[in-house]
């Protein structure tokens, strides 16, 4: 579940490429989303608080699965 939460970063390219986040919305993930925000709308700050929220989520994630991995052994 970890490495899916992060593989919705490193696919930015992909469906920036394909499909820019449509049709509609239904292509859109928070990485696609954090730059249409802040250079497409041009709202820079609010930008880099969705892409520093979403490195605390992921960061805080990661280390939750860790610990847990962690306790099984």
């Amino acid at each position: 579940m970890m490495l899916r939460a992060m593989d919705t970063y490193r696919v930015f390219d992909t469906i920036y490429v394909l499909t820019k986040g449509g049709p509609g919305l239904a292509t859109e993930t928070i990485g696609i989303y954090t730059y249409k925000s802040g250079f497409s709308f041009f709202k820079m700050g609010y930008a880099m608080t969705l892409s520093t929220v979403s490195l605390a989520v992921v960061l805080v994630f990661s280390l939750l699965c860790v610990r847990m991995m962690r306790q099984e052994d």
